[in-house]
């Protein structure tokens, strides 16, 4: 079981990140090679950015993850809040 105060930490390494949500972004060149990917803020700012000459499958999925966890970590961290205050209840009764 996760304790509140690692609970604690994930939450504050979250509100400190650049506000989301965040998006994988893929450029291409003319000749349809993908030359810059990364990750940004829905508002143009970039988080993180690399170039390649090539666009490697797997690194993609992991940019998506990155990119998706800045919103999905916050709505992880609200259900288990809500889910050990029922917890915490139950136990009372």
């Amino acid at each position: 079981m996760i304790s509140n105060l690692e609970l604690g930490r994930i939450k504050r390494r979250c509100n400190r990140a650049t506000a989301g949500p965040w998006e994988y972004l893929q450029k291409y060149s003319d000749f349809g090679f993908c030359t810059r990917h990364g990750i940004q803020t829905a508002k143009g700012g970039s988080v993180v950015s690399f170039s390649h000459p090539v666009a490697n499958i797997k690194q993609s999925y992991d940019e998506n993850f990155l990119a998706y966890s800045r919103s999905d970590i916050p709505k992880l961290l609200k259900e288990i809040k809500r889910l050990k205050e029922i917890n915490k209840r139950l136990k009372r009764k």
